[in-house]
């Protein structure tokens, strides 16, 4: 969960910082809040937390990120059927699709190696329990 909310707002920082928006407040609840929003409303609606599986990381990985854009579209009164705009959903899903997995897998390997455990645990506590 925490690690999904890192890779969305990390999105909005990539996407601020490349277009040369900066990254003040503003813009990162601009470009952040509408993602992360449709993320946890389409997650808490399919259960993907509840029952994590594949088909439904990936419904709502559909579902969210693609209502979140629109919602975004929407409140900034853009044209969102136009083709600039699809062709920024369709970056927009591919960048938080490959963000989220990378993600989720660093912290898959962190939680089954113990590695939060090791790196907060003091150098004389390692490996013991």
């Amino acid at each position: 969960m925490v690690s999904d909310a890192i890779a969305l707002v990390l999105f909005a920082v990539i996407g601020l910082t490349s277009h040369h928006k900066g990254l003040g407040l503003h813009g990162l609840v601009r470009d952040a809040l509408p993602a992360l929003a449709g993320w946890f409303v389409a997650a808490g609606i399919v259960g993907t937390y509840r029952r994590p599986s594949w088909p439904l990381f990936l419904m709502t990985w559909a579902i969210g990120i693609t209502g979140g854009v629109f919602a975004r579209g929407l409140l900034l009164h853009r044209h969102v059927l136009g083709g600039r705009y699809l062709t920024f959903l369709a970056v927009t899903l591919a960048v938080t699709l490959a963000l989220l997995l990378a993600f989720r897998w660093a912290a898959s390997l962190l939680t089954r190696s113990g590695g939060m455990r090791r790196i907060a645990a003091p150098s004389g506590q390692r490996g013991r329990r």
